[in-house]
């Protein structure tokens, strides 16, 4: 330690100039920017530098300035600009097969990408497909400021069934100030009954293959999406979209894997049949709110770096009959409200609320429920959102009032730095409980001791459920990186 202070040094030097000992500030002078930078800052002459700043630059702030002139000089050169393409666009046989291959154009601003090709080979697999082929491409470019456009295509090919659904998603970023998308999507494609897919393609055919479990209950829909959202300052966005699905049903092509049925290939706790062809077409109107945001301010954008306060969120979703043939005659709500609270030394907080329900239903189906992130697989969802050992569809409802609670504690190094011989091995403790509540019938409840840190990549969570019947589940979930 003394060797390093010795090594160590620092001085500083402020200047006030035309100090105004008696300001008198505008109503709401001060707001929530707390550091603004003004346009063309570094395109002032030497001379104003030299006439707002009476001390010189001392030798070694020269050298330093002079340096990193010069480096963001050759950043900017074509030649440099191609080698680190060249280097970055080396194509390996890992990032093809496991994590997708990008080529970027450092020039151009844009970049190619190609999803990994361990999804186009037949690696996946479902009962109601068969092997499946996935493969997906995107461009991205960006423009000045916060211009940006990225266009994604997605093909999708089942063996047995013979079914393929292309698709594109369209999304375009701007806005000065404050970030605006428009996102458009539309084609064909197989759909899980609750659209926030609770299951991964890989997950479920792992669990479809090996144990004849098919937990992603599916159908397939042409479809459009369009949405807008947009920042409006203080903490505070807003959004709206539009959804169509001409939704037909998909049995089972497979009846059987290694002797033993599959079940059918939809949610049989919802219905006794899979759905009839049909058509939705909804909207939805959200929020989102935090108060006490602060900003940083740069001539072209702002940033938001937070507050201390919790984010609330609110969105209302009609289900429309008549138009593009829908159907569908619903109405129904959301309010939520999440923070991440960090007590530094004491670790981190966590938490999730949310409630909501159906403000009118005279016509849905299955699709369009109150859906809930079950998980019935070894590997653990959305710490955030999910129900470790809850099955996907058991709470499905329509019910005009539902909450859910989601919280975790992690202790960091609080307790396991504190243990003799485990605090070399680096791994710390998390604390938790998920709870769902519809009514004194139907509720659910969980909490959970997990180990985290493991190999600097793993968490296992050791989880015990409770419910209304009784009934007390209990399980182990992990999570590492390749299951994301």
């Amino acid at each position: 330690m003394n060797l390093l202070l010795r090594k160590s040094f620092g001085n500083f030097v402020q200047v006030y100039d035309n100090v105004n000992i008696e300001p008198s500030f505008k109503k709401k002078f001060f707001d929530n920017t707390i550091i603004k930078f003004y346009d063309s800052s570094n395109k002032k002459s030497l001379a104003y530098w030299d006439s707002v700043r009476p001390i010189p630059l001392l030798e070694n702030e020269v050298k330093d300035y002079k340096k990193k002139d010069s480096l963001e000089q050759a950043r900017k050169d074509p030649k440099y600009l191609d080698s680190l393409d060249k280097v970055r666009n080396k194509v390996t046989f890992s990032k093809l097969l496991l994590t997708g291959q990008n080529f970027n154009n450092g020039k151009k601003k844009s970049s190619f990408s190609i999803d990994p090709l361990i999804r186009a080979i037949g690696i996946l697999y479902n009962p109601a497909e068969g092997r499946v082929t996935k493969l997906g491409v995107r461009y991205d470019k960006n423009f000045e400021g916060r211009q940006r456009l990225d266009i994604g295509t997605s093909f999708r090919y089942g063996y047995e069934r013979k079914n393929f659904n292309p698709s594109v998603d369209v999304r375009y970023r701007f806005g000065k100030k404050y970030i605006s998308n428009i996102n458009l999507a539309f084609g064909s494609d197989v759909f899980q009954f609750n659209n926030n897919n609770p299951i991964s393609d890989l997950n479920n055919s792992l669990s479809s293959f090996y144990w004849q479990k098919n937990y992603m209950k599916t159908y397939m829909a042409d479809f459009m999406k369009v949405s807008f959202n947009k920042g409006l300052g203080d903490g505070l966005s807003f959004g709206i979209g539009i959804n169509y699905q001409n939704r037909k049903p998909m049995d089972n092509v497979i009846d059987s894997l290694k002797n033993k049925k599959f079940a059918p290939n939809f949610p049989i706790e919802l219905m006794a049949t899979n759905i009839t062809n049909h058509k939705a077409f909804s909207a939805t109107v959200s929020v989102a709110w935090r108060p006490g945001s602060r900003y940083i301010e740069f001539p072209d954008r702002k940033i938001n770096i937070g507050s201390k306060y919790p984010t609330f969120t609110a969105s209302i979703t009609k289900g429309f009959d008549g138009i593009l043939g829908s159907t569908v005659d619903y109405t129904k709500w959301n309010f939520g409200i999440n923070d991440n609270l960090n007590f530094k030394i004491g670790g981190t907080l966590k938490y999730a609320f949310e409630m909501g329900g159906f403000l009118k239903n005279n016509v849905s189906y299955a699709p369009d429920y109150q859906h809930y992130f079950g998980n019935q697989t070894a590997v653990a969802n959305d710490y955030m959102k999910s129900f470790q050992l809850l099955p996907y569809y058991q709470f499905s409802n329509t019910e005009k009032f539902y909450t859910t609670g989601h919280i975790e504690y992690h202790l960091n190094g609080l307790i396991s730095n504190k243990i003799p011989g485990y605090r070399k091995l680096n791994w710390f403790f998390v604390l938790g409980a998920n709870a769902l509540y519809i009514d004194d019938k139907k509720n659910y409840y969980e909490a959970f001791v997990s180990i985290e840190n493991i190999f600097k990549v793993i968490r296992v969570d050791f989880i015990q459920g409770y419910q209304n019947n009784n009934e007390k589940p209990n399980g182990i979930r992990f999570t590492m990186p390749i299951f994301r």
